[in-house]
C-alpha cells in the first residue's frame, strides 16, 4: 500500500498534462516556422558556397563527419528546397497532422540546418533542438490537432487520460530544470553575487537592449532587485516542477513564473528565439489545474451571455 502511494506520487510529480503538451506543440511550431522564415532571408550569405561560410570552410572548422542534408549541395536553390520542405513539416506539426512523423522530420531538418552553420547559433537554438528531440517521444498531438479529430476519443476516456507519464516526461522535466540550474551555476561573478549590477550591465548593451530595456535602466534599484531575483528564480524555481506536496499548485506557480521570466527577457532584450522557445518549453509544465480553471471560467462566461430564441 505504501509503495503504491509512493509510485502514484512519483507519477504525479513527473506527469505532463496532454493539453499543455498540445499548447507546447502549437507555440513551438510557430517558433520553428518563424526561425525557418528568418533564416531564409540570409540563405545565400549563411548557407551557400558563395556565402560567408562555405562547406569547405565548415569541414576545416569542424570535421568531415557532419550530419547535415544542407551539406549535399552549396547552391541557394537546393538550400531553398530544403527550407521549403522543413516549412511544410512545420505546418503539419502546427496543425497536428501526422504529428509523430512531422516531429521526427522537423527535428532532422532542424539538426541539419543548425549543423550547416554553427557560427550563427545561440542558446535558444540548442534548447530548441533538445526540446524537439524529447517531443518525439511525447504525445503532443493528442489535443488541439487534426490527429485528434481524425481519431476521436470518448469524453470519459479523455477525462481519464489528461495526464501522461513516461520516461520521456521525466527526461523532459529534468532537461528544462537543468537549463536553469546550470544557468544559475555559471553566474558566479561579482556583478551577480556582490554588486547586484548584472542586470544593469546586460540592459546597457545597445545591441541587445530594447526600448523597454533602456527605460528600465532609469528605474531606481531595478537592477539591484532583479539581479538576485533572477538568480534565485533560476536556481530554486525548477524545484517547483516536481514538488512532492501540492504538486499541481507548485507546478502552476513554477510554469507561470518561468513564462513571465522569459517574457521579461524578450521584452527587454533582443535574444533571438530564446525567450519564445523558453515560453513554449515552460508552457508544457502547466498542470491540469490550469486547464480546469480555464474551462470553469469559460462555462461561467458562456452561461452569463444572453440567449435570444426566435
Amino acid at each position: 500500500m505504501i509503495l503504491e502511494k509512493i509510485k502514484q506520487r512519483l507519477m504525479l510529480m513527473f506527469s505532463l498534462d496532454l493539453r499543455s503538451l498540445a499548447l507546447m506543440r502549437i507555440l513551438f511550431s510557430l517558433v520553428l516556422l518563424f526561425d525557418i522564415l528568418n533564416r531564409s532571408r540570409s540563405i545565400i550569405a549563411g548557407y551557400t558556397d558563395i556565402g560567408v561560410f562555405p562547406r569547405k570552410l565548415l569541414i576545416e572548422y569542424n570535421s568531415e563527419w557532419i550530419f547535415s542534408l544542407h551539406m549535399l549541395n552549396g547552391t541557394w536553390q537546393f538550400q531553398a528546397i530544403l527550407l521549403a520542405i522543413a516549412f511544410v513539416f512545420g505546418v503539419m506539426l502546427l496543425a497536428g497532422y501526422k504529428t509523430r512523423l512531422a516531429t521526427i522530420i522537423s527535428w532532422i531538418f532542424l539538426i541539419s540546418l543548425q549543423s550547416r552553420n554553427p557560427m550563427i547559433l545561440q542558446g535558444g537554438d540548442v534548447l530548441m533542438r533538445m526540446a524537439l528531440f524529447w517531443a518525439i517521444f511525447l504525445p503532443w498531438g493528442r489535443y488541439f490537432s487534426v490527429d485528434s479529430a481524425l481519431t476521436p476519443y470518448k469524453p470519459e476516456e479523455k477525462e481519464a487520460n489528461n495526464t501522461y507519464f513516461s520516461g520521456a516526461t521525466i527526461a523532459y522535466i529534468f532537461q528544462i530544470a537543468m537549463v536553469y540550474w546550470f544557468a544559475a551555476l555559471f553566474k558566479t561573478g561579482a556583478e551577480w553575487l556582490q554588486d547586484g549590477t548584472a542586470v544593469y550591465y546586460a540592459l546597457s548593451l545597445d545591441q541587445f537592449s530594447t526600448p523597454i530595456g533602456k527605460f528600465l535602466l532609469h528605474i531606481p534599484y531595478f537592477s539591484k532587485v532583479m539581479t538576485p531575483a533572477t538568480l534565485l528564480q533560476e536556481g530554486l524555481g525548477p524545484f517547483t516542477f516536481f514538488f512532492p506536496i501540492f504538486t499541481s499548485y507548485f507546478r502552476l506557480f513554477g510554469a507561470l513564473s518561468f513564462i513571465g521570466l522569459q517574457a521579461g527577457f524578450g521584452a527587454s532584450m533582443h535574444l533571438g528565439p530564446f525567450p519564445f522557445i523558453g515560453i513554449a518549453t515552460a508552457a508544457v509544465l502547466l498542470p491540469g489545474l490550469f486547464w480546469d480553471a480555464l474551462l470553469t471560467w469559460h462555462k461561467k462566461r458562456k452561461r452569463s451571455q444572453i440567449t435570444i430564441y426566435y
